[in-house]
């Protein structure tokens, strides 16, 4: 089933005290895997043979998670940035590379 994707925040602190401020962005893509792509051909063969029967492609969705780390808390910015850079990824073609590229970009 598929879900919208949401966003997390967090705060990781170490032993000295020092933080590191965490944004989180899941999304669920829908799974494509060699199983799934098998258990269709067998889905449609066993429904071949059977008249007036038809057979419903199951999805299943995966979750993916875009984090960003940082010691400054600038978490509302993170956020927006991560959803930008989900929805540019997502619904246009001007990204050329994966989006892990972008997010190691930002970070560099």
């Amino acid at each position: 089933e598929y879900k919208m994707p949401r966003v997390h925040h967090f705060v990781l602190t170490d032993s000295a005290g020092g933080k590191q401020y965490g944004t989180a962005l899941t999304v669920f893509e829908e799974f494509k895997g060699k199983q799934q792509q098998q258990q269709s051909e067998i889905e449609r063969v066993s429904s071949s043979g059977s008249s007036g029967a038809k057979w419903q492609k199951k999805m299943y969705f995966a979750p993916r998670v875009l984090v960003l780390l940082s010691t400054w808390p600038y978490l509302t910015a993170f956020r927006t940035y991560l959803t930008q850079l989900y929805r540019l990824a997502t619904t246009t073609n001007v990204m050329t590379a994966p989006i892990e590229r972008y997010v190691q970009n930002i970070c560099s």
